[in-house]
């Protein structure tokens, strides 16, 4: 275990990340979308584009403070072990939060059409 992993754990350092993306997922499964839309979305609602924009800005800051305290050498170079680490916690709040039964944020007819054919 790298230094850096053993500081995220010991520190719980990601618990506001992992919150934070237990908010995007939560917003992604309200909006009904599917897993795919999920991967390459092209329109969103506001609070859902607020919910990743603060995601982001949590993955940000986790590696500038590892960057910061030493524990990584370049902001682009994230140990092995602390990617699968956060790739797996992410992966629990997916489960958490499955999109399978949704059928598509992009299909839907809202009250001023579909959302990607408002303009």
């Amino acid at each position: 275990m790298t230094p850096a992993l053993t500081f995220i754990k010991q520190t719980n350092m990601d618990s506001e990340l992992i919150e934070s993306y237990r908010i995007v997922r939560s917003l992604l499964k309200d909006h009904n979308f599917t897993e795919e839309e999920a991967k390459t979305v092209t329109y969103m609602p506001d609070e859902l584009m607020r919910a990743h924009m603060k995601f982001r800005g949590k993955v940000d800051k986790l590696v500038g403070d590892l960057y910061k305290y030493g524990l990584i050498d370049r902001p682009q170079t994230i140990p092995e072990d602390v990617n699968d680490y956060m790739q797996s916690r992410l992966r629990e709040i997916e489960q958490e939060y499955p999109l399978d039964e949704n059928t598509g944020f992009y299909g839907e007819e809202g009250p001023f059409g579909r959302p990607d054919k408002m303009f």
